[in-house]
């Protein structure tokens, strides 16, 4: 979990000038952050750091390639941190990057610490779910979806052949996540611990320009046969389109679904998606806006149970 968000600034090989300036940059974004985390402190590359006892809990911003060398060789999680003095050949060492970090949402600062420290980022909860990235401990469980009846003809992934399938899922884990931010999550119970599906986005057609794989991502659902009719899908959906339109800042997210699919178009309707004209004869398309102001994240508690949870597709 993360509990502190610190920043280390290279004072080597600056000016006295540049320095300050620097640091009242930092000191900008510093403040911004402890508003969200418990504690957040500016360090100088010549200076000590702070004890290891928290390290876990604690991420460093680093705007140098010798402040990251320093932290990762003393046992700190580090991403580089690109401010208005520096550029990104400063921290080309750097795998996760914070861009304007005063600015950035709490779950940004989550996301790179998850990344850095190599386990999945939790992306929500929800009254009774967590959404989180997947790994490969998760592949049993894919693999059981990709069998099951109700399910496997909507995953591109082929339950007699394991190994194809187990390789597909590793790529999708380690590519598509760090290339857009978003994907398709993971949904596991809080109570037990159990994944019961998937959820997120998927990407538009492959007609779709590049501009609108990225902006215009569809929705997608999946949950387990023995876990539908409880809600959840809805319930995780809710979540996931509050997020796109706060924290991905999209304007708009898409979906598609079979006609015969009732539930799925029922669902869609009761999250506000309208049918628009589709060129796939095959599918039925739906559309919703962002709303103006985005929506607030106002509860976790969960939603009404419905009898809406089979798949999107």
């Amino acid at each position: 979990m993360l509990r502190f968000v610190h920043f280390l600034v290279d004072d080597s090989a600056c000016t006295s000038t540049i320095l300050q300036e620097t640091l009242s940059a930092v000191t900008a974004a510093r403040d911004s952050v402890r508003e969200d985390f418990e504690g957040s402190e500016i360090f100088l590359l010549s200076s000590p750091l702070p004890d290891r006892e928290t390290a876990a809990e604690a991420l460093f911003l680093a705007d140098s390639d010798a402040g990251l060398r320093r932290l990762r060789n003393e046992g700190f999680l580090c991403a580089g941190l690109l401010h208005e003095y520096n550029s990104c050949a400063a921290i080309s060492s750097a795998q996760e990057i914070a861009a304007q970090a005063g600015n950035m949402w709490p779950s940004e600062f989550r996301r790179i610490h998850a990344r850095t420290a190599g386990i999945p980022w939790t992306v929500l909860t929800t009254g009774r779910l967590i959404i989180r990235e997947a790994d490969d401990r998760d592949l049993p469980e894919l693999l059981t979806l990709c069998h099951d009846p109700k399910t496997r003809r909507f995953l591109p992934c082929d339950p007699a052949e394991p190994d194809a399938a187990r390789d597909f899922l590793r790529a999708y884990i380690q590519n598509i996540y760090p290339l857009y931010n978003y994907g398709l999550w993971m949904l596991e119970r809080k109570q037990g611990g159990r994944p019961i599906g998937l959820a997120g986005f998927s990407f538009p057609p492959e007609n779709s320009s590049a501009s609108e794989a990225v902006s215009c991502p569809e929705l997608s659902y999946l949950i387990a046969g023995d876990m539908r009719r409880r809600g959840f899908a809805e319930e995780a959906c809710r979540a996931i389109l509050r997020f796109a339109f706060r924290e991905l800042a999209l304007g708009r997210v898409e979906a598609c679904t079979r006609p015969g699919n009732l539930p799925s178009r029922a669902l869609l309707a009761k999250l506000g998606f309208h049918p628009v004209p589709s060129a796939q004869g095959q599918l039925c398309r739906y559309r919703l806006l962002r709303p103006d102001p985005a929506p607030e994240d106002t509860s976790d508690a969960p939603l009404q149970a419905a009898d809406t949870d089979s798949s999107v597709f």
